[in-house]
C-alpha cells in the first residue's frame, strides 16, 4: 500500500480512502492498515487526495 504513495499512483487514492473509512471501527491490529490507507494519499500531494485528506481528520 505504501507504494501506491511513493509511485503517486493517483488512481489509487479513493480505493485507499475506501479502507480507511471501512477500517475506521475496528480494532488496534487494524491501525497499520489504516496508517498507510491515510498516509498514500497524502504522498500523491493530488488536491483531491489532500481534501480527502481534511474531510477524514477534520473533528467531527
Amino acid at each position: 500500500m505504501e507504494i501506491l504513495g511513493e509511485i503517486r499512483e493517483t488512481d489509487a487514492v479513493a480505493c485507499l480512502f475506501r479502507v480507511a473509512e471501512g477500517s475506521v471501527d475496528e480494532d488496534a491490529p487494524a491501525y497499520w492498515l489504516r496508517r498507510m490507507a491515510i498516509s498514500s494519499p497524502g504522498e500523491t500531494g493530488t488536491a483531491g487526495a489532500l481534501e480527502g485528506l481534511r474531510r477524514m481528520t477534520a473533528q467531527s
